[in-house]
């Protein structure tokens, strides 16, 4: 892959591990989307009544609640992510 480490890159590389990044996809409307999201491997509770098994489905989320009561939150499906990138130094203290 060329590019820096803060560059674009298409989804299948995204960290899947709970650190956060940024994801980006086009809408409908052909407007560029982003979020400040992350992996959620235990996004969805399934279940299935006629063999009994349950199971996790992950997703992209930034956590945001989208129907209060039943606390539903938001999820995403991003065609590509980039890395956060670190803060800037804090400024310098004035002096005593």
């Amino acid at each position: 892959m060329s590019g820096t480490y803060y560059d674009w890159r298409a989804i299948r590389y995204a960290p899947r591990n709970g650190r956060h990044v940024f994801i980006g996809w086009w809408d409908r409307d052909g407007t560029w989307q982003e979020r400040y999201a992350r992996w959620d491997a235990r996004f969805t509770w399934r279940y299935d009544e006629a063999s009994e098994r349950e199971w996790y489905e992950g997703a992209w989320t930034d956590d945001t609640v989208e129907h209060w009561g039943c606390q539903e939150r938001s999820s995403f499906f991003p065609t590509h992510f980039r890395h956060v990138p670190k803060a800037p130094p804090p400024p310098p203290r004035p002096p005593a």
